[in-house]
């Protein structure tokens, strides 16, 4: 090679950085005393520079970057990341920052990258907004159920106060007047009286019972009671009513019933309101059964009638305040959609269980079980 540099008559550098001959590929470049010459062809340079600058055999790659040397005339083999001068000492060569084949392009995995976390977070932000317009919207729609139950509840009992009202004063004010033919006369209307004002006191009862199962508050008297007790003291109460109607009313309590830790009164309120319930939705069969039995660690209060009876769907909701099966036959005969729904919360008070079974035009029967000791307040 240095013979072929001689004839080439190339002109000999004097400078100590490397520069071109007139032979192809071959560069020259002086030591710093200028005793000799050094030749080198392309491809030793660019291994002499990778040694350098990646000395005993280290791997190339850096991070997922490598760096490539060449003459300034020549072409990368592809677009460099990166590329600039190799320094004064390689004044005709450029250095290339190139991405290690094998490995994504960093800068697109980032940007992917980003590009996730922003649709995600866009996601995430649209369902955050569906899942709060649809809170708002289940809140306003509670909010109108809510104003709706109100104005319901306060239309019901105004028209349930006034009709006793109207009748016990209309009956009141005739006898007053002495508008009236004889004592039996007189004996009838202190009856009917006796009868509004029992109205009235159950339906007091009632929306004071509804007052506190809106406030949550669960005032019982939980003591030692017979089943029997409270079935008689139910069906003295709705006596009146039995035999004024043409009711006929099968009671079966079975021996040997044990005794249950439960508040009276409110058992005494789940059979009365069961009863008017059978009351209202019998019209050609007028007959009530009561079976009260033991099963297990539970008794069971059944009330069965053989009247109008409901459908799966009405089964669903008849234990929600103000819901009634017939509203025209609800209007005939009174009432205003509690009973049930204090009957449930009275039996879950007591750790209870209800449940109904119906046909339509074969009637219903309704069983409560309720356990012979309380865990809360045996």
């Amino acid at each position: 090679m240095a013979a072929e540099f001689l004839e080439s008559e190339t002109e000999i550098t004097t400078k100590n950085s490397l520069s071109r001959t007139k032979l192809p590929d071959v560069w020259q470049v002086r030591t710093k005393n200028g005793d000799v010459l050094l030749l080198y062809t392309t491809q030793k340079l660019k291994d002499n520079i990778q040694y350098l600058r990646y000395p005993e055999g280290i791997h190339l790659r850096r991070n997922g970057f490598y760096v490539e040397a060449k003459p300034s005339n020549e072409s990368w083999r592809q677009k460099p990341f990166m590329e600039l001068s190799a320094g004064q000492a390689l004044p005709d060569w450029s250095l290339g920052l190139f991405f290690y084949k094998g490995d994504c392009d960093p800068f697109a995995a980032a940007e992917k990258q980003q590009r996730t976390i922003y649709l995600w977070t866009s996601i995430l932000g649209i369902a955050a907004m569906g899942i709060l317009v649809g809170m708002v919207g289940r809140y306003q729609i509670r909010q109108m159920r809510l104003t709706r139950l109100k104005n319901d509840f306060v239309a019901t009992v105004t028209h349930e106060l006034k009709t006793p009202l109207a009748s016990m004063r209309l009956l009141t004010d005739t006898l007053l007047e002495g508008r009236y033919r004889d004592e039996t006369q007189v004996r009838d209307y202190l009856e009917l009286i006796g009868k509004e004002n029992h109205r009235l006191s159950r339906l007091i009862d009632n929306f004071l019972t509804f007052s506190r199962m809106e406030r949550n508050k669960r005032i019982f008297d939980f003591r030692k009671v017979h089943p029997a007790d409270i079935v008689n003291a139910a069906i003295e109460s709705v006596h009146e009513k039995v035999s004024a109607e043409g009711f006929e009313l099968k009671i079966n309590l079975e021996p040997n019933l044990p005794e249950i830790v439960a508040d009276r009164d409110g058992l005494v309120t789940v059979l009365i309101n069961l009863f008017d319930n059978a009351f209202k939705y019998s019209e050609s069969e007028k007959w009530i059964g009561v079976h009260v039995y033991a099963d297990k660690a539970m008794v069971c209060f059944e009330v069965t009638d053989r009247g109008l009876g409901m459908s799966r769907r009405e089964m669903k909701n008849i234990f929600e305040r103000f819901y009634q099966v017939d509203q025209r036959l609800s209007r005939k005969v009174g009432g205003c959609g509690l009973g049930l729904s204090i009957v449930k919360f009275i039996v879950d008070a007591h750790g209870g269980e209800i449940d109904v079974t119906s046909e339509r035009m074969l009637g219903s029967r309704f069983g409560v079980k309720i356990p012979v000791l309380l865990e809360n307040h045996s």
